[in-house]
This record gives C-alpha cells, sequence and structure tokens, in this order.
C-alpha cells in the first residue's frame, strides 16, 4: 500500500523502527498487498513446518475436496462455492458482467433515484459488509443518499432506526440470500403497516419466502437476485452490497471497490505462494500458535484466542464482518480460535488488562491505519512548559497520527515484554480502494485459510443454520416454548 507519511519521532527500539518502516512502506511497495509485520515470535509461516500447513490450506481449496465433516447435516458440498478453475466463486463472480442483474440494479436505480434514504432490512453475512464500507466511507464522502441498517426486530432498535423518515422519501431494501430469513419477513411487513410500501428485494431463491411474497404483492419487478454460489459472509461483490452502496454513493465508487479486490485477490488467493501471500501468512501463524507443541517450541503458550484491537474508527463497521468471517469459517467440529475485535485505542482501558493478567490464551492482532495525513498538536505557548509532572511543551508539533501510533506502539511493545505473541495489519488508505484492498485480505486471512487449514469447510455454516431452523420453528408454534 502507498503510505504518505509515518511518524517523524524515532521510535525508541527495534520493534518500533521496524514497525516505522511498515507504516512508512517503500515506493516499490505492490499495489494492493496488505502489509503484516510479526513480533514474538516472528512469522512462523515461514518455517519449514508453516510452509507445509500453508500449503495443505491452499491445496483443499478445490470442487473435489472434502472437508472433514462432509456427513454432517449442512454441510455443503465444494462444488456449491468453487468454480471449474478452483477460484472461490465470492473471488470469481463479477457484478459488472452479471447483465441481468446489473441491468435491474441500474433500472430500480433510477425508479428509486427520488428517494433519500435506503433502510435495508438484513442479518447476517447479508448486512455485514455493506454496513463496513458505508460506515468506513459515509463521513469522508457525502453520500448521495442515506443507509441505515435494521438487523434485529427489537422495538427499540427499529424506532430508532425509522426515526424522522416518512414513506414518500424511504426506500426499503431487503436482503436475504436464502429468502427465508425470519427476522426479515416480520421486520419488513411491520414496516410495511406503517406506510413504507416501496421496497426492493434481494434474494437468491426463487422458490423461496421473501421472492413469493414479493410476486404476492406486485413487486416482482423489484427484485433483484444474487448468485446461490456466494455466501452471505463473502458477499461484497453481489448486489446484496452493490445495490444499496451504488444508491449511497454512485457506480464509480462500486468500480473503485472493484478495484481494490481485484488488485488484491491474486496476491492472497490459492495461486499465490505463501512467501507472499500475507493472508495465508496470518492464518497460518495463528494456526500453529494454536498447537501446544509448536507454541512451546517457539516460547509462547498455546492460543485459542485471539484479540484483534483495531486502531481505526473507520472500521467500526467491520467488527462483526471480522467475527463472522473467522467464526462461521473455521469455528466448527470443536476446531478454531475466537476473535474479539474491538476499537482501539479505548480497548486499552478494559481489554488489555484481559490480555496482560487474565488466561495466558489469548494473542494480539493489531490492525492499524497507515499514516496518511498530518494534523499537528498546537500547545498553547503558555503552557509549553512542565504542569503536573508532564512537561507539555514537548507535545508542540507532534501529530495526532503520531500519537495514535505511539498508543497502538505501547501495547505491542507490552505484549513483546510479557512474551504475548502479536502481529500487526496494516489498513491501507481510507477511499473505496482501500476498503477493496482490505475487504479481499479479509476474505482470505479471516475466513478461507483459517478454515481450510484446519480441514473444515470454509464456506458453510451448519450449526448457525440448526439455530436458525429452531427460532423459525418456535415461532410458527412447531415447538413449544
Amino acid at each position: 500500500m502507498y503510505v504518505s507519511r509515518g511518524c517523524h519521532s524515532a521510535p525508541r527500539n527495534a520493534a518500533g523502527s521496524k514497525m516505522r518502516r511498515l507504516l512508512l512502506g517503500d515506493q516499490e511497495q505492490i499495489r494492493g498487498r496488505i502489509r503484516v509485520a510479526y513480533f514474538h515470535p516472528t512469522n512462523l509461516s515461514m518455517t519449514t513446518s508453516g510452509k507445509e500447513c500453508a500449503l495443505l490450506a491452499q491445496e483443499r481449496i478445490k470442487r473435489d475436496h472434502k472437508f472433514d465433516g462432509h456427513d454432517v447435516p449442512g454441510y455443503e458440498p465444494m462444488e456449491n462455492h468453487v468454480n471449474e478453475h478452483d477460484v472461490p466463486w465470492f473471488q470469481a463472480y463479477d457484478f459488472f458482467k452479471d447483465r441481468e442483474n446489473l441491468g435491474r440494479s441500474v433500472e430500480l436505480a433510477r425508479k428509486f433515484a427520488h428517494k433519500k434514504t435506503l433502510v435495508v432490512i438484513a442479518h447476517g453475512g447479508s448486512i455485514t459488509s455493506t454496513k463496513a464500507v458505508y460506515v468506513a466511507m459515509s463521513p469522508i464522502v457525502k453520500p448521495e443518499r442515506e443507509l441505515r441498517f435494521i438487523d434485529s426486530p427489537e422495538p427499540y432498535h427499529i424506532m430508532e432506526r425509522m426515526a424522522g423518515l416518512n414513506p414518500e422519501d424511504t426506500l426499503i431494501v431487503v436482503v436475504s440470500k436464502s429468502g427465508a430469513t425470519i427476522d426479515n419477513l416480520e421486520e419488513w411487513p411491520y414496516l410495511r403497516s406503517l406506510g413504507f410500501t416501496d421496497a426492493v428485494l434481494i434474494t437468491a431463491y426463487e422458490g423461496k419466502t421473501l421472492y413469493l411474497m414479493g410476486k404476492e404483492l406486485k413487486i416482482g419487478d423489484n427484485i433483484i437476485m444474487v448468485p446461490e454460489t456466494v455466501g452471505g459472509r463473502y458477499s461484497l461483490r453481489t448486489a446484496g452490497s452493490y445495490f444499496p452502496l451504488y444508491m449511497a454513493f454512485g457506480v464509480d465508487a462500486i468500480k473503485d471497490i472493484e478495484r481494490g479486490t481485484q488488485e488484491t485477490y491474486p496476491s492472497v488467493d490459492t495461486t499465490s505462494p505463501v512467501e507472499t501471500n500475507t493472508a495465508l501468512q496470518t492464518a497460518t501463524h495463528f494456526f500453529m500458535l494454536g498447537d501446544p507443541i509448536t507454541a512451546t517450541m517457539h516460547g509462547t503458550r498455546t492460543l485459542d484466542q485471539i484479540f484483534c484491537p483495531v486502531y481505526t474508527h473507520a472500521l467500526d463497521g467491520a467488527h462483526s464482518l471480522l467475527m463472522q468471517l473467522q467464526h462461521e469459517s473455521s469455528c466448527k467440529l470443536g476446531r478454531g480460535q475466537t476473535l474479539l475485535v474491538a476499537s482501539g485505542p479505548e480497548c486499552q482501558h478494559h481489554t488489555n488488562v484481559r490480555v496482560f493478567g487474565g488466561e495466558q490464551n489469548m494473542g494480539v492482532l493489531f490492525v492499524v491505519p497507515a499514516s496518511t495525513g498530518e494534523h499537528v498538536v498546537c500547545i498553547p505557548k503558555e503552557l509549553r512548559k512542565e504542569i503536573g509532572g508532564l512537561d507539555l511543551g514537548k507535545l508542540h508539533g507532534n501529530t495526532l497520527e503520531e500519537a495514535l501510533f505511539y498508543e497502538y506502539l505501547g501495547t505491542m511493545e507490552a505484549s513483546a515484554e510479557q512474551k504475548i505473541p502479536s502481529a500487526t495489519v496494516v489498513f491501507p488508505e481510507l477511499s473505496f480502494r482501500g476498503i477493496g484492498n482490505f475487504m479481499a485480505f479479509a476474505h482470505y486471512a479471516f475466513g478461507v485459510y483459517p478454515a481450510s487449514i484446519r480441514n473444515v469447510n470454509p464456506f458453510d455454516q451448519p450449526d448457525v443454520e440448526a439455530s436458525k431452523r429452531i427460532g423459525r420453528d418456535l415461532r410458527m408454534g412447531r415447538i413449544q416454548d
């Protein structure tokens, strides 16, 4: 990633110097490649056993591979998710070449161009990617239309989301790949009863309830289809995300996201060797730290949890997506590592005590932004002196970017002192293109590889489906509560 400026003050030790170089980058850095640095222990994916594990993780992403648990109800065969070239469909699918649904999306965008607000009703993977992009970009690029998200039937939540809206200016967008998400089928009719009747429905199956509801209500022309082969948590590049984002930001934003994903996918997919594949390295490194023998060899405790402090509020909307990618993809059959994502540096005031003082089974995966500006701290002249034991004059002329860097660096160095394993991912520039870079990296680093390296299916979620079924049956009176 290109980085315009890093920290001008020299970090106080070798780890800090290495991190400074990582943030600064160099002019030869390949566009689209996400930087990752490792501190205590060094990158385990580069060991002999690490490379062997990484190679297995890539080799398992094939149409004919059967993961462990293939005989468990809810397992989905790989041919449902990987094309004939063994490329996952979430990477191979091209929204701009899906002429029918691209055309329908453009047609509906024109039809509802007078709307000022879109209320997106969706759950799980049908909402996490859209929310991640919108939360990141709406503060710096004024949306043409506001997006609001409903992801719960809680009355307070719905009241808060709908506050101040009127039906004439509001479009309801219901997104459900399965077409049978029960919450959607309750929340949407509730809003219709309040007069919000204009709606676009996005689903993958013509024979399921959401699609049929649209037909019954004579709004079949307002239905957009998404591919059955792309799972919800990987669905950024389908109409499920692109239609509301197109309505909010316009087509150029979608093209920039596409540009970012297409720059990064080749550097992290199964064709990219582990020596340069930072997504594969990250997944392999933490997988090996979860192995008791490997962890002991490298002087660390066995890790079954990963704390992920994210030092940019631009990614506040992505926290749920990162945890969903990790947990739904790899935490099956009694395997996988818990991922706890929180906003840094604020999380230092509540979760650092858990990391440093609690059970020592947690590693740290920092996400920090590349420094992209100079917001200078100006201490008033009369305060540039020692006050309360602090020489405030030494802060004058520093930048907010440096302040954030040293908040991160303090926690990283404290982790190293206590021999708590850590690694750092550098979030690229804050732009639609940069978001595309990061999301492509996340699909493999948090989704595909943590699962395939454990020989579990990265694309299904049988335990999630079971809980959905029980909740649906309780509503329908099939099970007595």
